[in-house]
């Protein structure tokens, strides 16, 4: 029997042991990766606050672009609703006819165009949805009269057709004012008047107190000054809202040697190709 005991006690220390050992050992590799997700911890947070500064610096440039383009068609006057019956030879008249209309003016006298055309994309099969006509007024104070005129009258009636006339603005301005539509829905729910500024910015008015929104960083004080309760505007005034969404599409993945990549799946499939691994490398 003390044999016996003997034995079970040996046995029952060297499980104890190898227990023990395996407990160290992965008390080690515990504290291993600690260490390592405090230090991706901190390289995240490094990576955040550099592309949140790249951000805020591309944002500005983007800006000017954009207004840039905003008063290089300064002078030009949208127009929708024109049939595509109307070809381009008889635009320039058709469109002095209107405008000197609007003026209460001679409908043949000179307007000073510059050049008139068409929105320039396809021809819609739809008969019912022209293209646009962009015009350039060569004298900045007769196109502000003509679309001053044009606000007050409305749509125009064209030969049975709706024509409406409006700023020629660049394609950036549009999906700002668009995603700001939450906000304008909750100007008009007030009865708070608001009008656009130039380059790109928004103007209220609540009474006495006036308020001006050019960038998300003034949302909050914009709200706050007119009483107005918060409201989200997600992707507003992204300098890149112009591009697919899918180019702008970064994944963060892990692989089996817990090495961050970054990049599309393509991209990350593709570079994956062209490097060598790390197991090529050992073996060479």
């Amino acid at each position: 029997m003390d044999t016996l005991a003997s034995d079970l006690k040996g046995a029952w220390r060297q499980d104890l042991q190898k227990v023990q050992s395996d407990v160290s050992s992965l008390q080690e590799r515990v504290d291993e990766l600690e260490s390592f997700r405090t230090e991706i911890s901190s390289t995240i947070l490094e990576l955040q606050a550099a592309t949140s500064t790249q951000e805020s610096q591309q944002r500005h440039p983007a800006a000017q672009l954009d207004d840039l383009d905003n008063r290089n068609r300064r002078n030009n006057i949208r127009r929708g609703g024109l049939p595509e019956a109307t070809h381009t030879p008889d635009l320039i008249p058709t469109l002095t006819g209107i405008f000197n209309s609007l003026l209460e003016r001679q409908v043949d006298t000179p307007l000073g165009s510059d050049h008139d055309h068409r929105a320039l994309r396809a021809r819609s099969s739809d008969p019912s949805r022209p293209r646009d006509v962009i015009c350039r007024i060569h004298y900045y104070a007769i196109k502000e009269q003509i679309l001053q005129k044009a606000r007050n009258k409305g749509e125009i009636d064209f030969d049975g057709a709706k024509i409406t006339l409006f700023p020629d603005l660049s394609r950036r301005t549009l999906r700002q004012r668009a995603m700001l539509r939450p906000l304008l829905s909750l100007l008009q729910a007030r009865n708070i008047n608001y009008r656009w500024g130039f380059p790109f910015a928004l103007h209220a008015k609540n009474g006495t107190k006036q308020a001006t929104l050019i960038h998300p960083e003034d949302l909050p004080s914009f709200l706050e000054e007119l009483n107005l309760p918060r409201i989200s505007l997600p992707n507003w005034d992204d300098p890149f809202t112009d591009q697919d969404p899918r180019q702008n599409t970064r994944s963060l993945s892990w692989n089996q040697n817990s090495s961050i990549r970054f990049g599309t799946p393509r991209q990350q499939r593709q570079r994956e190709r062209r490097m060598p691994s790390l197991e090529r490398l050992q073996e060479s």
